[in-house]
């Protein structure tokens, strides 16, 4: 049971957080295919979905750890980008933010002396390390892509071949 009424607040907003995340990905990928690059699509609904299974993780530890469910209600996603890199910097902005809320948790179970809870975010911590440098990483390629068509529509496929 988790006692510390901080601890379980800052995991239900992570359940809504990673919720946020899992629609400003898929409206992403539903904009991405008002465009050529279907494979950008691709790799953001793939992303919609894996923010969504880490939502349902936050959901099921409260569960296990016998804490109220507190979900709140989410904001509009952006529905438009202005450019391929328009996206991609909005999508590492959103890593980045996630980052930050997963170490607050952290800091916030260790504080509580919450040892479950500080085990549990472990994963989230190596997690967001890999999604933040597969964000830039693809931010990076973008830019350097620039508008040349040849070089977006080459970064496509292999997004769409990886799904990621």
């Amino acid at each position: 049971m988790i006692t510390d009424e901080k601890v379980i607040q800052l995991l239900n907003e992570q359940i809504t957080n990673e919720l946020e995340s899992s629609q400003i990905y898929l409206a992403m990928s539903g904009w991405f295919e008002t465009t050529p690059y279907k494979g950008f699509a691709a790799k953001y609904r793939a992303s919609a979905l894996e923010e969504h299974g880490h939502g349902m993780k936050f959901f099921d530890f409260l569960c296990d750890r016998d804490a109220p469910i507190s979900i709140a209600a989410l904001p509009e996603p952006p529905a438009n980008y202005d450019s391929v890199l328009a996206a991609a910097k909005n999508a590492l902005a959103q890593e980045r933010k996630v980052s930050g809320q997963i170490r607050r948790i952290y800091e916030t179970a260790r504080e509580a002396g919450d040892y479950e809870t500080e085990e549990f975010i472990h994963f989230f911590l190596a997690e967001q390390v890999k999604e933040e440098k597969e964000a830039h990483d693809f931010m990076e390629y973008v830019a350097a892509a620039g508008e040349n068509p040849s070089a977006l529509i080459l970064l496509d496929q292999q997004a769409g071949d990886t799904g990621s």
